[in-house]
């Protein structure tokens, strides 16, 4: 739901609701269950949250930066899980809330990494692991 000033009105996406007051109390709804989702590392309600995935991704990331990182782009995770050897054909299909889940894992089994916030180690990754040279192009 956004204002918008060249309309005059409050705009919204229709599969949120009939009116503009309908659709913000859908979106209040999903954003809590959301975030209650999240706090439980629920990925099944995470995934089926409505609420756009990259949008998900960064309200998790600033609610709960201990469980989850903030690198969204597909083509950036795909990238992080096959130079870390993590990434299963399985999981290189699943959606991205799983793909964060293993990175995370992976920091936090590390000897190294374990002690490393969730920020730090996206700053690693993208200091010490430049993009991947197929996916630079669609980035």
């Amino acid at each position: 739901v956004w204002y918008s000033p060249t309309k005059n009105q409050y705009c919204f996406q229709p599969r949120f609701g009939d009116n503009y007051k309908d659709a913000f109390e859908t979106l209040r709804r999903f954003l809590l269950d959301l975030l209650r989702a999240g706090e439980k590392e629920d990925y099944v309600a995470i995934e089926r949250n409505p609420i756009n995935s990259l949008v998900k991704g960064k309200i998790l990331a600033v609610y709960y930066p201990d469980k989850y990182m903030n690198v969204y782009a597909t083509a950036h995770l795909d990238h992080y899980l096959e130079t870390f050897g993590l990434a299963s054909s399985r999981l290189l299909k699943c959606n991205v809330i799983y793909k964060r889940a293993a990175l995370v894992k992976f920091k936090n089994e590390d000897k190294d990494m374990k002690d490393w916030s969730n920020y730090v180690f996206s700053i690693f990754l993208w200091s010490h692991y430049p993009k991947d040279p197929r996916y630079s192009s669609a980035l």
